[in-house]
């Protein structure tokens, strides 16, 4: 039985119709399209803002000894004479977001060191030097992509500066990794501290198709490589008659963390068996992270009747009991005499090796180099049409960094040359050369800026000739066109015959 109502079918067309809903079920069944809908463009606009609006970890600057992934470096096998390796890195890159921005494209850092204590032997990025495996994000930019800025070495002052920018943007650098590594040689031993000297350090971002300047925070390494311990005797020599027994405080300090561990004490030079000795304690443990730092230990000796009378010459060792390397123990010069008076002999209290260099907790150095704000000049151009002969090619040129305003001195290869003006950096106005004959040209573009520094960059293009319609490209065309025309002559003939 039909339902009653609207009609289901128009009458005077047949054509099915359904039913109108009314204004309010239409507005209550959009409530929820609408609150999607509204939820959805907060979210997208508010919740989540474009990536270069989310706000960026500082970049952070810093110096690690190569083998050591750590920036205090302690090494009591850094002697003199051995090369230590430093990389510097870097750290929380702006992501690379599109061609026009993110990513690091160069630097431009001097560090500070003590010239007493290091020397400067190597310094750069060169791909045999500081190559992938280590980490350094150059390492694919040949000479031609990466451009070296400046490479000083101050001995005198202690100053090494290091500057590279890729003249290639779809070479920078994203994430983190090391910029460079430098190469010391060791001088003396002791302490001392290997700084970013922040106020003429820079680093290149990049935005608007241009390096930029980033901020930065930096962070500076130490270089300890005295020995473990030092040692103390008090007293610092000792006067026997025969058969008799003395005693000593010995003091055993920590002096890095090298020296963290069981230490052991020994007692080296007695060639007699009428001199005894001992240690209590013997064995003790420093632990600098725990606050131990320091231990004594009471030294006896003993001498029989038939000791013999003379001086002897003997070393307090300190040593960890986990080695035996002679490079992380401390020794102490401790005299004996027996049956004599000292004179004029005196007691060595310091230890033998002693370090030539005894660097302050403090070792920093203030320069007085100047601030380098500008940004280095680059360019570089696109050829955005094709190469034919006797049709104009394209060429858009990018300048960045330097001083405004610019000139663009264009030389195509082939004789000709002209010159353009830009009023800032970035894009500057198309240029356009009409190459008579096909072949190879190198198109050289020299850009100089208001205070006279200059950049030349250069291309070379395959400028390809006029092509020629071959007899077949004729005949298929032709053919084409009869083809049409016979499809449109079928067209209406159908047509007439079917009003017929």
């Amino acid at each position: 039985m039909m339902q009653r109502g609207l009609p289901l079918f128009n009458r005077t067309t047949m054509n099915p119709r359904l039913s109108e809903p009314s204004t309010d079920r239409i507005l209550t069944l959009a409530r929820p399209i609408i609150l999607v809908v509204i939820l959805l463009f907060l979210f997208t606009t508010h919740a989540s803002p474009a990536i270069h609006g989310v706000p960026q970890t500082p970049v952070a600057l810093g110096i690690l000894g190569e083998g050591y992934s750590t920036p205090d470096i302690v090494d009591p096998e850094l002697v003199i004479g051995a090369v230590l390796n430093v990389t510097v890195v870097v750290d929380n890159i702006p992501p690379i977001i599109d061609a026009s921005q993110g990513g690091l494209q160069g630097f431009d850092i001097s560090i500070s060191y003590n010239s007493t204590m290091l020397n400067v032997v190597d310094i750069g990025l060169r791909p045999y030097y500081c190559s992938s495996s280590d980490g350094c994000l150059y390492s694919n930019a040949n000479e031609n992509q990466m451009l070296i800025l400046n490479n000083t070495i101050d001995s005198a002052n202690g100053i090494a500066r290091f500057a590279a920018i890729t003249t290639d943007p779809g070479l920078r650098a994203p994430d983190a990794g090391v910029l460079f590594k430098i190469s010391f040689k060791i001088l003396a031993l002791g302490f001392t501290t290997i700084s970013i000297i922040q106020n003429v350090s820079q680093l290149y971002g990049f935005s608007n198709h241009c390096a930029q300047f980033l901020s930065y925070t930096a962070a500076n390494a130490t270089l300890d490589n005295r020995r473990p311990f030092r040692l103390i005797a008090n007293p610092s020599s000792l006067l026997f008659s025969p058969d008799q027994s003395k005693s000593a405080n010995v003091t055993v300090y920590r002096v890095n963390s090298a020296g963290d561990g069981d230490v052991t004490l020994l007692l080296s030079g007695i060639a007699t068996t009428q001199i005894t000795y001992s240690f209590n304690p013997r064995t003790a443990s420093l632990n600098g992270p725990h606050g131990v730092f320091s231990f004594n230990s009471n030294l006896t000796i003993s001498t029989s009747p038939g000791t013999s009378i003379a001086t002897y010459h003997l070393e307090i060792i300190a040593q960890l009991s986990s080695t035996l390397n002679q490079l992380h123990q401390a020794r102490l010069n401790f005299t004996l005499y027996v049956g004599t008076q000292p004179g004029s002999i005196p007691a060595i209290i310091t230890p033998i090796h002693s370090p030539s260099f005894q660097g302050s907790d403090s070792n920093t150095l203030t320069t007085t180099a100047p601030r380098y704000p500008s940004l280095p000049l680059l360019g570089r151009f696109n050829i955005i049409t094709a190469t034919i002969a006797g049709a104009p090619v394209t060429f858009t040129q990018n300048v960045c960094g330097g001083t405004a305003p610019y000139q663009a001195s264009w030389k195509f290869g082939d004789g000709n040359y002209t010159t353009t003006k830009q009023d800032r950096e970035g894009i500057g106005a198309s240029t356009s050369h009409t190459y008579a004959a096909p072949g190879p040209y190198q198109v050289n573009l020299i850009i100089t800026d208001g205070t006279g520094q200059t950049f030349t960059t250069s291309q070379t293009i395959t400028v390809s000739p006029i092509p020629q319609a071959s007899p077949l490209m004729g005949t298929i065309a032709a053919a084409t066109v009869v083809l049409a025309i016979a499809l449109i002559l079928a067209v209406v003939y159908i047509r007439r015959r079917g009003r017929s």
